[in-house]
């Protein structure tokens, strides 16, 4: 859907509001989607990742400063 067309927003929003299963099958893919992006699994990898980052950006440094 063009989200510059009125009349195709107003079209959606429509069917949306006269069929029941597809709300319902929209809300489940929004949910689905929205729990592999921002869940709490992929926060948690995500930020372990940064620490993991950051520690070894300090190994290098330390090991460039003890190596001089």
């Amino acid at each position: 859907m063009d989200g510059n067309d009125p009349q195709a927003f107003a079209s959606a929003l429509e069917r949306l509001a006269t069929d029941a299963h597809q709300r319902i099958a929209q809300g489940q893919a929004a949910r689905a989607h929205w729990e592999a992006q921002y869940g709490l699994d992929p926060m948690v990898r995500a930020t372990w990742a940064i620490y993991r980052k950051a520690l070894a950006d300090r190994r290098t440094i330390d090991n460039r400063v003890t190596a001089s």
